[in-house]
């Protein structure tokens, strides 16, 4: 009896609680570029998840050195048979677009780029000026690296320097290396000129210009 009357006066405690607090949320499926980025705390969560795409399987995480080294003399494919041949086609230089290493890390890629364009573009929500160009940097840093990484391993390639949504990427042909070259360039002299040659123990492992430089 005390049970059902602990139940009772726990849902009537609920019904006359305010819902404001958590349900009148904007709905998961309703956010977008266009909404999330409201101040510093969002443009610096944004620029993690660019520097998170790094330690994808398909980049350094893990495949990049089947990509980056299997092809040189630096790496031997010692189990031609394994993997269904995934890396035995890449060393041998008959690797297509259905293999799968090779689609997901094109696909790794352009995701950091997308993430990378995010940021550029929404910048502008952080007040500080000084930490605005170092986001701004970081994430010039960090399209140049995918797009020198893409480059390297696919030569043309297309070209976006802004955000865009999925269905609208079908109208993006392959441009030209040495536009694609050009942009990273510029993208390196940009990050340089913004960001410090070091940071602090908090910041540790952040883009620097001696990285851009380097690069």
């Amino acid at each position: 009896m005390k049970i059902k009357y602990y139940i009772v006066s726990l849902f009537a405690l609920l019904s006359a609680t305010s819902c404001s607090d958590f349900l009148d949320l904007t709905p998961i499926s309703e956010a977008s570029s266009v909404n999330y980025y409201k101040n510093t705390s969002d443009i610096n969560s944004a620029l993690t998840a660019c520097y998170g795409s790094l330690q994808g399987t398909y980049q350094y995480g893990e495949y990049f050195i089947a990509l980056m080294e299997l092809r040189s003399d630096n790496v031997e494919d010692i189990n031609p048979g394994g993997a269904a041949g995934v890396f035995y086609f890449i060393d041998n230089f008959t690797a297509t677009s259905g293999n799968n290493i090779i689609r997901q890390a094109w696909k790794e890629l352009y995701n950091q780029i997308y993430r990378c364009n995010n940021v550029l573009a929404n910048s502008h929500v952080v007040a500080n000026d000084e930490l605005r160009e170092q986001y701004e940097g970081e994430a010039a840093f960090l399209r140049a690296l995918a797009y020198f990484n893409i480059v390297r391993l696919w030569g043309d390639a297309p070209l976006i320097l802004e955000p865009i949504k999925a269905v609208d990427a079908v109208n993006y042909g392959r441009t030209p290396i040495a536009d694609i070259y050009k942009v990273i360039e510029d993208d390196l002299k940009d990050a340089a000129k913004k960001l410090e040659p070091s940071y602090g123990s908090d910041d540790l492992g952040r883009a620097t210009s001696v990285a851009a430089e380097a690069l």
